[in-house]
C-alpha cells in the first residue's frame, strides 16, 4: 500500500494482502443478535418474577426460589452492564458509523433526579440511562417490597445511585420494557 492510501500494483503478493485486510477489517462485527437473546432474557426475568412468587404455596415454599435467588438478580445485573456498555457503543457509530442512530439514544426510559432528596427530576434519555449504569455504585431492582421471600418478586424497574447509601447524589429510576425496546432496536442494526 502507499502512503497516499492507494494500492501498489507492483507485487500482486501485496496487493491481494493489502485487499484482504480492508476488506476483512473495515469495521468491528458486532453480534447484535447476541445482545438482542440477553434483552429476551431480562424481559422474562421481569414477566415472570410475580408469576414464580404466585407458584408458592400459602407463602412458604416456592419450588422455583433456590433457582430465583442463585440467578434473577445477578443475571439481571450482567445483562444490564453488558446492554450499557453495548447501547453506547453501537448507538454512537463506534462499531459502524453508518448505523449508528444518535438519535434513539435521546429517547426518555425513565426519570432523573439529581439529587436524590428532592421530588424534581427530569426525563431519563437511553444515553444517559446507559451511563447510569455504568457509573451506579448501587442498583435496586423494583419490588413488592414483600418480607416473606417466597412472596417476593421483582417489577420491571430499577433504581441506579451515585451514593451507595442511597442518601446524597442523583437517582436514575429506569422503566425497563421502554430500555429494552430501544436497546432492541439498536441491536437489531447488527443482526
Amino acid at each position: 500500500m502507499l502512503d497516499d492510501g492507494t494500492l501498489s500494483s507492483e507485487d500482486p503478493q501485496d496487493y491481494q494482502r493489502d485487499l484482504g485486510l480492508r476488506i476483512n477489517h473495515i469495521g468491528l462485527s458486532f453480534p447484535g443478535q447476541t445482545l438482542r437473546l440477553d434483552l429476551y432474557r431480562l424481559v422474562c426475568y421481569f414477566q415472570t418474577s410475580e408469576y414464580l412468587a404466585s407458584l408458592s404455596d400459602g407463602g412458604d415454599f416456592c419450588p422455583w426460589q433456590g433457582l430465583r435467588d442463585e440467578f434473577q438478580d445477578s443475571e439481571i445485573m450482567r445483562i444490564l452492564l453488558q446492554t450499557a456498555v453495548a447501547v453506547r457503543f453501537i448507538g454512537a457509530g463506534h462499531a459502524d458509523n453508518k448505523r449508528a442512530q444518535k438519535d434513539w439514544l435521546e429517547d426518555a426510559v425513565g426519570r432523573l433526579f439529581k439529587n436524590v432528596g428532592e421530588a424534581a427530576s427530569e426525563p431519563l434519555p437511553l444515553r444517559e440511562a446507559c451511563n447510569k449504569i455504568i457509573h451506579a455504585k448501587n442498583i435496586v431492582l423494583d419490588s413488592n417490597e414483600s418480607g416473606n421471600p417466597f412472596e417476593h418478586f421483582i417489577k420491571p424497574r430499577t433504581f441506579c445511585y451515585d451514593n451507595f447509601e442511597q442518601k446524597t447524589g442523583w437517582k436514575a429510576e429506569i422503566d425497563l420494557l421502554p430500555f429494552v425496546e430501544l436497546c432492541d432496536a439498536l441491536a437489531q442494526q447488527f443482526s
